[in-house]
């Protein structure tokens, strides 16, 4: 073949991968743009390359805002369950390009800076890999459970202020599993019965 029937087949090469890219990455748009999960494809460094419309919702963020953007970028504001920081090289992503492993169901607390509230999200992120194993890209999805969030804090506030109600009233409770019999009972009632712990589940015929 002479040299420029090389340049020639390269070039035929090289148009019919990008070509091929351009239409995967079309199939991916396709596929992702109408989930109720926010979807990232993130490159090997972190950085942002697509997302859909779920995303930019969730993270209160435009397109232009958004790609481009990794999960090292310093203007992330995100914190864990218990209130701390969430440190940037501990995120699900940055995490599965290091370990080059799936990190799956993280909960992370991320502001919003269109209303200036923060969300919390559940996150997965899936490291897809080259031949020689090193990391083509991360496909990192997220779901809103911030009302699920504000439940289970509602309930624990609930439950910790019956118990401080309870020691001020001097007054037990329990609750008992009709069906197999066994019950559990409160720190003040465990005072009033003498119950020592770490006995915390009883049976109706040890009293008797």
């Amino acid at each position: 073949m002479t040299a420029l029937g090389e340049h020639v087949s390269l070039a035929i090469t090289r148009a019919r991968l990008y070509t091929q890219v351009r239409e995967s990455e079309e199939r991916f748009r396709t596929l992702i743009a109408d989930l109720h999960v926010g979807v990232l494809l993130q490159g090997p460094a972190s950085e942002i390359l697509l997302c859909n419309q779920q995303a930019l919702d969730l993270l209160g963020l435009t397109e232009s805002q958004l790609l481009g953007k990794n999960s090292l970028d310093a203007d992330w504001d995100v914190i864990h369950e218990d209130g701390s920081p969430f440190p940037a090289p501990t995120h699900p992503v940055s995490r599965a390009i290091a370990s080059r492993r799936p990190v799956n169901d993280v909960l992370m607390g991320v502001y919003r800076p269109d209303t200036q509230s923060r969300i919390w999200l559940l996150v997965n992120a899936d490291p897809q890999l080259h031949p020689d194993g090193s990391v083509r890209q991360v496909i990192c999805t997220f779901m809103d459970v911030t009302a699920r969030k504000q439940a289970e804090d509602a309930l624990r506030q609930s439950e910790h202020l019956l118990q401080e109600s309870q020691i001020v009233a001097n007054l037990g409770s329990y609750l008992l599993d009709i069906a197999s019999g066994l019950w559990t009972s409160s720190e003040v009632l465990d005072t009033i019965f003498g119950i020592e712990r770490p006995i915390s589940v009883l049976s109706a015929d040890g009293w008797r």
